[in-house]
């Protein structure tokens, strides 16, 4: 599919493509408008792994390196614990830990050792309470954590210093020597070792802050973050549009019917001799032979333009017998052979229109005739005339007078006659392939000038490629929004291989923008009797012609 076509699927979509997209859009501004308000605080805080400013001693601990993506993970983990929200709900007014742990949240950013403690609740007040107490809470326990540490290697400390000093009394009180002397020099030195550092960590221990300060309290919002009818609203109706787009396309992906001529010839390898406009007057059921109800018509035209491209194609081969067929039921055919039919006769040639469907002739409701002869009792009495003059070349019986074909013929406009269907017979294929056929279409070429058949749908039944034989050649009618596109290609093949010359295709019910309007009177646009064919499916199934359309004379030529 290139722009075109997706311009036009939108187009025949739009109502859809509007519609859906606007009512997401009302749907989500109301659920939005509805829901309860909530407010969002954030603090701030900067974390300081190894701070010189709280690291003055000289142990092991002090010359530790952290990796800072270690730490900030750490703080995340900790920042919303269990251990922090217990803290932080002490220090609020009727807090509790859960209170607190449903409401935080705690982001970071590695690259600048930076967490952001947020809080959401229904009180803008509220939220930054417990953001602010959450980021206090973590500081004081990290603090607590660095100096619980170093509270313990200070009681490590204070427990040696006590052995030495026990040592040096020993030593003291024992009698003086040179190892004596020694020892208690070493003893010293230790203990003064041991004092010193126990200073340091007491230094330590007093300037511990946590190791992170709070770069930004927490403030009270001035707006809710949620609920936002707008964004929401916009948020529906972008996620409305995309669900309406991905139906449209997936019901055009799975919907094969034809929708251009350029479609139809590409699937059935066969040229466009005419477009026929949709007729709204046809379309409601309606018996209508548009080129005798309205000459001057689109649909007139189009016909006119059908005959043209016949005649060029009789250069070289005659064409006196023309079937029209289809792929599919409903798609035209008794139309587009009624109107052919009327055109030729309305330019002086006598025209016989043929109803070749027996199975369901719609031909036969051409005229108010409650008469049940046509083309099975013509082939009937031929039939029986060809046995008597067997019976006649051997001597026996009396002659009966010849078969009339003009008297099995209904004469109802000018220069045109039409031969029915005839009662319904159980083996249509069998009369329709007979001799005697046959021998009724060559008449048919002798007494008139040209002879137009109508049958039956080629996926339907064969008769129309038992027909085909007979005829110098064949009209293939498809419908836009009607016929599948495998069916057009199936009936083509059919065809093809029952040796039939196909003419071209007549490409039935186009739509305003592929129509005739030339402006020379008979164009069709809004409000006229020929506007873009609407979707079989929503339709009843169109009437071909409208009773009486044709001056009716009585009796039989």
């Amino acid at each position: 599919m290139d722009i075109r076509d997706y311009w036009h699927l939108a187009r025949r979509h739009l109502v859809l493509l509007v519609l859906v997209p606007v009512f997401a859009a009302v749907a989500g501004y109301m659920m939005a408008d509805r829901q309860a308000p909530l407010y969002r605080a954030t603090s701030v805080i900067l974390l300081r792994p190894n701070d010189p400013n709280e690291r003055r001693g000289t142990g092991g601990d002090s010359t530790e390196i952290l990796y800072a993506e270690r730490i900030v993970e750490a703080g995340v983990k900790i920042a919303g614990g269990p251990k922090v929200a217990e803290r932080a709900a002490a220090s609020l007014t009727n807090g509790t830990a859960s209170e607190v742990s449903s409401a935080i949240s705690v982001t970071s950013s590695v690259d600048a050792n930076v967490l952001e403690v947020s809080a959401t609740t229904g009180s803008p007040l509220r939220s930054a309470e417990i953001a602010n107490a959450v980021s206090a809470a973590f500081i004081e326990d990290r603090r607590l954590l660095s100096v619980q540490g170093l509270e313990t290697a200070i009681a490590d400390i204070d427990e040696n210093l006590t052995k030495l000093q026990t040592e040096l009394q020993r030593l003291d009180s024992a009698a003086s020597g040179t190892t004596n002397d020694s020892l208690a020099s070493t003893a010293r030195d230790q203990y003064q070792r041991l004092s010193d550092q126990r200073l340091g960590l007491s230094i330590d221990k007093g300037l511990k802050r946590g190791e992170a300060e709070i770069i930004s309290d927490a403030v009270v919002p001035g707006g809710p973050i949620s609920p936002q009818p707008r964004r929401s609203a916009l948020l529906a109706g972008m996620l409305g549009a995309m669900a309406a787009g991905g139906f449209v396309l997936l019901k055009d992906r799975f919907d094969t019917r034809l929708r251009s001529r350029e479609e139809a010839e590409e699937v059935s390898g066969l040229a466009t001799l005419a477009e026929i406009p949709y007729d709204k007057a046809a379309g409601d059921g309606a018996l209508v032979v548009a080129s005798a109800a309205d000459p001057n018509g689109a649909v007139a035209e189009a016909i006119r333009s059908l005959r043209v491209s016949l005649r060029f194609l009789a250069l070289e081969t005659p064409l006196k017998v023309i079937l029209v067929t289809s792929a599919m039921q409903s798609d035209g055919k008794t139309t587009v052979s009624a109107n052919l039919a009327h055109s030729y006769a309305a330019g002086g040639l006598r025209t016989l229109l043929v109803s070749g469907d027996l199975r369901r002739p719609r031909v036969d409701r051409i005229i108010n005739s409650q008469s049940d002869t046509g083309l099975v009792e013509l082939l009937t009495e031929m039939a029986a005339e060809e046995e008597h003059q067997q019976v006649m070349e051997r001597g026996a019986g009396h002659r009966r007078p010849p078969v009339d074909l003009l008297n099995y013929c209904h004469n109802d406009a000018q220069n045109l006659w039409v031969l029915l269907a005839g009662q319904r017979v159980a083996n249509p294929v069998e009369i329709l392939g007979s001799s005697v056929a046959k021998e009724l279409f060559a008449t048919c070429r002798e007494r008139f000038d040209v002879v137009i058949v109508d049958s039956p749908p080629l996926l339907a039944v064969a008769d129309a490629v038992v027909l085909s034989q007979f005829a110098d050649g064949v009209l293939v009618v498809t419908s836009l929004r009607k016929t599948a596109s495998e069916a057009l290609s199936r009936g083509a093949e059919i065809l093809a291989n029952g040796q039939g010359r196909i003419l071209g295709l007549v490409v039935n019910r186009v739509g305003r923008q592929r129509g005739y309007g030339y402006g020379y009177g008979y164009g069709y646009g809004p409000g006229s009797a020929y506007e873009a064919g609407p979707d079989p499916r929503r339709s009843r199934l169109p009437r071909l012609f409208r009773r009486n359309t044709w001056p009716r004379r009585s009796g039989r030529s």
